[in-house]
């Protein structure tokens, strides 16, 4: 009677973490947003710019960082070389500038998945 108690319970139990257990081993890849996955191809009219961060503004940032990347940009790099005995340092600063200002934009999609925000922004040229 204690075996056959006991077999109840230890299917009633798996079947009730049965889904907490499969989705520990899920890929959080399966819920990512598409366009997060596979970026948007740009064309002559319009460009996209995808991202991704912890808040609203940051994920909002990164997307319009991402369209400015796009466009015609002066790109300046400064390279610093630190070398001792030791070992050698070297650090990259880049600064992207562009003479474009991105106002006519339009957030396309929106989504929150894993506690961070996603943006898909449309820019016409």
């Amino acid at each position: 009677m204690k075996l056959k108690l006991f077999l109840i319970i230890s299917i009633f139990v798996s079947n009730l973490y049965a889904n907490w257990f499969t989705d520990l081993f899920a890929s959080s890849n399966d819920k990512l947003p598409s366009y997060y996955l596979k970026h948007p191809i740009p064309n002559k009219k319009v460009i996209y710019g995808v991202g991704v961060g912890e808040t609203y503004l940051d994920s909002k940032a990164v997307a319009l960082n991402d369209i400015a990347v796009q466009l015609k940009s002066r790109i300046k790099s400064i390279t610093t070389v630190d070398k001792s005995l030791d070992r050698t340092n070297i650090s990259t600063n880049i600064t992207i500038l562009t003479d474009r200002k991105i106002d006519n934009y339009k957030i396309i999609k929106e989504d929150f998945v894993n506690d961070k925000f996603y943006l898909l922004i449309l820019f016409e040229k």
